[in-house]
């Protein structure tokens, strides 16, 4: 009977560059072969095929110097709803992606000739640690779609293949590592899965990939620092405001992040702290006093808060909610043709919120569309002479998306703010 997905499913592959055909010594030893030994240009030159494999033998950049990265796209996805993501590999990554094919293939039974003509049985259970020499110059023997046992499907030398002994038997020749170990854990079955030993490794490798600092049990936690660019790169030494990257008047952000996510996906919720000095991206979306609550934002120096939570409500409905609140004191005395408008020390506050709902397939398949209502950040308070909003002005937005093919949408949209006075 075949196998009926109960849920959306996400496919992760890597296709940027690597696409040269593998090519293995056949030697016990592993020492290169008098031909191109193409699989040596995926692992370190040092590397031995002979030896279990290493995270830190799987380049981050092929040899033309272009990034390996995962692509991450919904699974059985038609031209209507398909989304695809692309991430970055670190090294911790790839060693996570390797013990994670190790843990597979533990989890597997199967049987094998290896180079020397012996059968060997592999039980479940038993570690079968990855060796790119041995992996890709076994014979398996497998049990095929049709029910028929079949043997000589290994790569003969030529590239490597998964392992049998999961749901599916695949006699598909990788030569590309990474999908090769990410296909190792791919054959599984759904029980296989959920063996305690294979669903850690798989949380560990995930867990990897989803944090912007660090991440565990459903939290992460992020850190950055941004500095202006002009600032940064061409500091002018002889102005008395020296800048550089942590100059006295350097412009920049200090955002930092906590966000966390239920185990069943359906809740996300962050909290967002951001330092700034210089400008105030929170009052760039705002009002113009929110931008320049002392006339000039080079005298602003802020600290932004902002909480989000979310809902998916049904594969098809989403909610969420933000509020954002912000601090802004005066760096220097300002005056404007011999006016005083702010002193150094002066404050001024602001506030915004938004809530919006997200729908899926709307009318046809895999058209979107959306619907927004917020306050604009706005002034509520101001101690200099540089007064305050009004009121707060209020935002709506809504939208329908056409995704005319996988690469084509097209997305009209009404946009409405009100107006408000000083």
């Amino acid at each position: 009977m075949p196998y009926v997905a109960n849920r959306e499913r996400l496919s992760i592959y890597t296709e940027d560059g690597f696409q040269t055909s593998v090519k293995l010594p056949t030697s016990p030893t592993g020492n290169p072969s008098t031909i191109a030994n193409a699989t040596l240009e995926y692992l370190l030159p040092n590397s031995s095929t002979a030896l279990p494999l290493t995270g830190n033998e799987i380049l981050l950049n092929d040899r033309y110097g272009r990034t390996n990265t995962l692509r991450v796209k919904t699974s059985g996805s038609t031209s209507s709803n398909f989304v695809e993501t692309k991430i970055l590999l670190d090294r911790k990554d790839t060693q996570a992606l390797v013990q994670l094919a190790n843990e597979a293939r533990r989890a597997k039974a199967y049987i094998y000739t290896n180079r020397d003509g012996v059968s060997v049985s592999k039980i479940a259970g038993q570690y079968d640690i990855i060796n790119i020499n041995d992996t890709a110059s076994r014979t398996y023997t497998a049990v095929n779609a049709i029910g028929t046992t079949v043997t000589n499907f290994g790569a003969s030398g030529s590239g490597l293949v998964v392992t049998p002994g999961g749901y599916v038997t695949n006699p598909t020749i990788y030569n590309n590592v990474i999908n090769y170990l990410i296909a190792e854990y791919g054959s599984l079955s759904e029980t296989q899965r959920k063996y305690g030993f294979v669903q850690n490794s798989a949380n560990k490798f995930m867990g990897k990939l989803g944090a912007k600092g660090f991440g565990m049990d459903g939290v992460s936690f992020g850190i950055a620092y941004l500095a202006n660019e002009a600032d940064a790169v061409a500091p002018d030494a002889s102005n008395s405001m020296t800048q550089g990257w942590f100059g006295a008047d350097t412009r920049f952000r200090l955002p930092v992040q906590l966000a966390w996510q239920s185990k069943d996906k359906k809740w996300l919720a962050s909290a967002n702290y951001a330092f700034e000095r210089g400008n105030n991206s929170m009052g760039q979306v705002g009002t113009q006093l929110a931008l320049t609550p002392f006339m000039y934002a080079s005298l602003n120096e802020s600290n932004q808060f902002g909480f989000t939570l979310a809902y998916q409500w049904s594969p098809d409905f989403s909610i969420t909610g933000a509020y954002g609140h912000a601090s802004v004191n005066a760096r220097y005395d300002n005056s404007v043709m011999g006016v005083k408008m702010a002193d150094a020390g002066d404050s001024a506050v602001m506030n915004s919120w938004m809530v919006a709902l997200n729908f899926k397939n709307v009318f046809l398949k895999g058209n979107s569309a959306g619907f927004a209502i917020g306050g604009v950040p706005s002034l509520v308070s101001n101690s200099a002479g540089w007064n305050k909003d009004g009121g707060m002005p209020t935002a709506l937005e809504t939208w329908y998306q056409f995704q005319v093919t996988d690469n084509i949408s097209i997305t009209p949209g009404i946009f409405y703010i009100s107006s408000t006075t000083n």
